[in-house]
This record gives structure tokens, sequence and C-alpha cells, in this order.
């Protein structure tokens, strides 16, 4: 899948690494089978399919860059906001640069991933808050195995429903302003990416606003 449950353990959402696999995949899915193909061209959307495959272990990996390291051949690794990968064995290589350190965006050793980083900046933020919200609203589940709690010093206690509604709700606008920041951001390429252009299809065209969202989840609730 192009998220798993490591990806909700972040600023976006309060989750907990506890929350049964059997609870959260489904969510996954259904988001990546459902939603994002309507938030999405469909040529990008199946080129963003493939980048399971990358890794070869059924998600695209990668770690943030140091210096420290040494990446092989075919790494993906994260710097500042852009993701590349390793055109050959290296050590203290910094993506980006040449090796006198004179700036590029490709060099010897690194080859910058266009689609990886729409991907990681726009895209996954937006796959990960819309499992979320289907967590939330079709499964009953929230981000602790008893349910969502709220928490006073060290006690806690299960939500009232009026907080549990505003919890979902609050989350849903999120997802919404999360998917209009990947239309505009593929506005601003001009639908392309890694020099390959899309064709915005009609069901992208619904699911960018955020009434179309919204509806959308309150129907599979």
């Amino acid at each position: 899948m192009l998220i798993n449950k490591n990806d909700f353990t972040s600023d976006l959402v309060e989750f907990s690494i506890h929350t049964p696999d059997e609870k959260l995949n489904p969510a996954i899915a259904k988001t990546i089978r459902f939603d994002l193909p309507d938030a999405l061209p469909d040529e990008l959307y199946k080129d963003l399919l493939k980048l399971d495959g990358l890794t070869g272990n059924g998600q695209l990996t990668y770690s943030e860059w140091n210096k420290d390291n040494s990446y092989a051949e075919d790494a993906y690794v994260l710097l500042e906001g852009n993701i590349y990968k390793a055109l050959s064995d290296n050590t203290n290589s910094e993506p980006g640069l040449t090796e006198n350190g004179q700036s590029e965006e490709e060099s010897t050793n690194w080859q910058y991933e266009d689609l990886a980083t729409f991907f990681h900046g726009y895209v996954k933020p937006y796959l990960v808050m819309a499992a979320y919200v289907r967590l939330l609203g079709v499964t009953n589940a929230q981000y602790t195995g008893s349910g969502l709690r709220q928490f006073h010093e060290n006690d806690s206690q299960p939500a009232s429903p009026a907080a549990y509604a505003d919890y979902i709700s609050t989350h849903k606008k999120d997802a919404t302003r999360l998917l209009k920041e990947m239309s505009s951001e593929l506005n601003k390429r001009s639908y392309i990416i890694s020099g390959k252009e899309y064709t915005k299809n009609t069901q992208e065209l619904k699911k960018s606003t955020s009434s179309g969202y919204s509806a959308k989840i309150k129907a599979i609730r």
C-alpha cells in the first residue's frame, strides 16, 4: 500500500501505534481505491501505484538523508522536502549537489525523483488524513485501542458524542484542505510531473470541491 500505520504517527493526526491493523488497513485500502482515483488524473493515479514496487517491499520507503550514512544504489532519501534516488553506492554525497559542491538538481550519485516528491509532499498527507476520517467515521475506531478518549493529566474517559462529532468534522475539513493543496500543486505544475503531462478527468473536477469530498464521506458512513 502507498501508506501504512507508521505514516500516521506524525503531526497530522493523533494516533496510537496500537490501533489494530484489522481496523486501520481496510480504511487505508478503501482510501487508495476509492478516494484517490477521484482526486487525480487516471494516469497519475496508476503511476503513483507503481511507486509501491520501487523498493521491493510493497511500499516506497525513504529516510532523511544523513551525511554519515552509507547509501546503496537505488536507495531513496528525503532532503529538504525532495526525494532522491541513489544512482550508485555513496557516502557523504549530498543530493542536489555536484562533487565540487555546486547546487544542481541532479548529480553523479543522486537523481531527483519528481513523482515521489509530489507523493511525499501532497499525496501522502492527503491519504493519511482521508484514511483517518474513514477510520473514525466508518469503522467507529479511534486513535486509541479503546476508542476516542479525552485526557486530563493521567486520567482519561470516553469522549462525549458531541466531542466525537466535532472531532470527525475537524478532520474532514483537514482532509478537504489537503485535497485542495494537492489540486493546487497540480495546477501550478500545469499537470506536468517528471516531464509527463496528465489530463484532468471528470471525477477529479467533482472531488476537488469541498462539498464533493464532504458529501462522499457522509454517504459512506
